[in-house]
């Protein structure tokens, strides 16, 4: 399309200048089946299995899976649809565009819906507005450290240092012997620098309401000693200089072939690693700061608000919301896509054994951070990226960042 580009541009907000009606697709098939559209956050192939094992239960039902890739893909396939008023009947939310989504009609009041239940209060709550429920968060999602073992043990480390001082030294060293030390996925917003920054403010006292950005109270000069500091790993070449235009899959193979010593992932990359000695680490903390991860529930499914005037198809939807929610549905997920899930309607959910010390000393301890932004969060998560690149390759000061990103959140 020649115009997609600029729609992604735009972002939710500047598409929704007015109210949107949704309009999803017509429900019927030529086989007299219910059909729905599910636009999926994970890849369609990993989430097949899962729609197939539905429409076995439920033979009058089709589900049509499509899947863009990656996160702004994703976050650009859901702004288009919405220009064009062709919402999925199920799709996805996040932390950039659930604001928008649920402000402008575009998603369904799921309040005291009976597959509701049994879901984690922190992620019902972040997905809620006015005291309406608009997402099902099934699960909760941890980034940190992915290390190789045998490669740090060659510099004389059993595991990274948790803090920025030693962590950037074991770079150089790994650097020295021809390793590249971590590398994180350039065209998102930074896996290591919000953890960080989240483990900067907790250790100041300011987390939760007291977050001293997006409760309003301060602006983006809060980052600053963060980001200051973060850039270290870019200075000491603990991120390699060619890291920018380097894709999440690529990453993703240099770990697994013994070219990388560290990257940024999470279990939904466990089957990959299955090979290596491996280790799962929180990411150093800065001075002021301590060691910390990123984590939140993951992006929850939601309804077309359309589906409201046709009532075959929101039974339908209503169907697969509870499928998915089930014992059946939660394992299904567990497995095929690397979910920690944290519906209590999954009695007992497994992990990796190498996530699980970190995941109970940070997630459940609530040493975790990701950005929740309150406004233009398409825009937001589009954009930082951009910037950070620009840092990454000594194309900008940390100043020169910060003062683009306060003019663009302030436009």
């Amino acid at each position: 399309m020649k115009n997609s580009k600029k729609i992604a541009v735009l972002g939710l907000a500047g598409l929704l200048s007015t109210t949107l009606v949704a309009c999803g697709g017509a429900g019927g098939s030529s086989d007299g089946k219910t059909e729905l559209t599910f636009l999926s956050w994970d890849s369609a192939e990993k989430v097949q299995p899962i729609v197939d094992e539905f429409q076995k239960e439920n033979k009058d039902i089709t589900i049509k899976v499509s899947s863009p890739g990656d996160a702004n893909k994703y976050i650009e396939k859901l702004n288009q649809d919405i220009a064009i008023k062709k919402i999925p009947d199920i799709f996805q939310m996040s932390t950039g565009t659930r604001i928008e989504i649920m402000k402008n009609g575009i998603a369904l009041d799921l309040t005291g819906k009976p597959f509701m239940q049994g879901l984690d209060k922190a992620g019902v709550d972040m997905y809620s507005l006015d005291g309406k429920q608009y997402g099902m968060p099934l699960s909760a999602w941890m980034g940190a450290l992915i290390y190789n073992k045998d490669l740090l043990k060659k510099v004389g480390y059993d595991a990274p240092p948790t803090d920025l001082a030693g962590f950037v030294e074991m770079g150089k060293k790994l650097a020295a012997a021809g390793v590249k030390p971590y590398m994180e996925n350039p065209t998102v917003i930074s896996g290591s620098f919000f953890p960080m920054l989240g483990g900067y403010y907790h250790k100041q006292g300011k987390m939760g309401e007291k977050d001293p950005f997006f409760n309003g109270s301060e602006d983006f000069s809060t980052w600053k000693p963060v980001l200051e500091q973060w850039d270290q790993l870019v200075t000491s070449g603990t991120i390699p200089a060619d890291m920018v235009g380097t894709s999440d899959d690529q990453i993703t193979q240099e770990f697994v072939n013994g070219n990388l010593a560290m990257l940024r992932s999470g279990t939904w990359d466990a089957d990959k690693f299955k090979s290596l000695n491996y280790g799962v680490a929180p990411f150093p903390g800065v001075e002021g700061g301590e060691a910390f991860v990123g984590g939140g529930p993951d992006s929850p499914f939601a309804l077309s608000s359309a589906l409201a005037k046709d009532e075959t198809k929101l039974k339908a939807a209503e169907k697969f919301m509870t499928f998915l929610n089930s014992e059946k549905g939660l394992q299904l997920q567990e497995k095929n896509l690397g979910k920690n899930i944290s519906s209590s309607n999954l009695k007992k959910p497994e992990m990796p054994e190498q996530f699980q010390q970190t995941w109970k000393d940070y997630i459940t301890q609530g040493k975790y951070w990701w950005p929740n932004w309150t406004k233009k969060g398409s825009e937001m998560e589009k954009y930082v990226p951009e910037q950070f690149q620009l840092l990454e390759k000594k194309e900008a000061s940390v100043d020169d960042v910060l003062k683009s990103i306060q003019q663009q959140w302030d436009k």
